[in-house]
């Protein structure tokens, strides 16, 4: 689990911290990479934590590597709004309207991540025992959770603090 976090944090940091210019842009290879480390890691914590039996593999696997495009899919889209504001936050331009945009889209990513995790319930319990099922859904929570305070630890509040523009 630990080295699993500290590649989902690494990933997820270099993202931020780029987005918002506090480290050099990293090249297409290298996020590709640990593009592809996060994936290996992470079927393999949830193999490890699942403790499937042969048959369940068999059903189980195509269920989640279905959910995990389907998640990245998603993911994009909550990628482009963070990509959004940190365009308008650098540039120190964000309005009203863009932030409430910004806040809408962000809102629906959550509302589509509920959507589908309540849909792929109804696929695991259909070929796992519902706890089973259930603890895949609390892993992918757990994994969720990490990249979530790692972002919000690295994404800036929407006002600048020390910004003479808003003093009033």
């Amino acid at each position: 689990m630990k080295y699993m976090r500290i590649v989902v944090l690494a990933l997820m940091g270099m993202f931020a911290a780029t987005a918002f210019g506090q480290e050099q842009q990293p090249t297409a290879n290298t996020m590709n990479t640990v593009r592809e480390a996060v994936k290996a890691q992470k079927r393999a914590f949830v193999a490890m934590n699942m403790q499937l039996t042969a048959e369940e593999e068999g059903k189980f696997w195509p269920i989640y590597d279905a959910y995990q495009k389907d998640l990245t899919e998603l993911q994009k889209t909550v990628g482009a709004v963070i990509s959004e504001y940190a365009k308008e936050y650098n540039a120190n331009t964000l309005s009203d309207e863009k932030a409430k945009d910004l806040a809408q889209r962000s809102l629906a990513y959550q509302d589509n991540l509920n959507k589908l995790n309540s849909s792929y319930l109804e696929k695991l319990m259909g070929a796992l025992s519902a706890k089973k099922a259930v603890r895949y859904l609390q892993l992918e929570n757990k994994i969720n959770a990490v990249i979530q305070y790692d972002m919000a630890e690295k994404i800036p509040l929407v006002m600048r603090y020390f910004d003479p523009s808003y003093i009033i």
